[in-house]
């Protein structure tokens, strides 16, 4: 039953990371206190043990291979894409 508890976790940990980046505007209007918080809730999903088959949780796999939305950035190049273009 311990697969089942970390399967929880797990769960819980990433309702966290969600709720913490809500309204964030993908980091474009975090403030400093939500930064501590995502940063809190990344950390508790990196305690977490690899998933149930035992693999790595940071590898370069084609397992976690697909098509991604980003939810939330630190990343200074991808938040300009939301600011308002040049006035002319």
């Amino acid at each position: 039953m311990q697969l089942q508890g970390d399967q929880q976790r797990t769960q819980a940990a990433v309702q966290e990371l969600l709720r913490a980046i809500d309204g964030t505007d993908r980091g474009v209007n975090t403030s400093a206190e939500q930064r501590q918080q995502i940063f809190r809730a990344i950390d508790a999903l990196e305690t977490l043990p690899a998933g149930k088959d035992g693999a790595a949780r940071r590898d370069n796999s084609t397992s976690v291979s697909a098509t991604w939305k980003l939810l939330w950035t630190t990343e200074k190049v991808l938040l300009r894409k939301h600011e308002d273009p040049p006035q002319q």
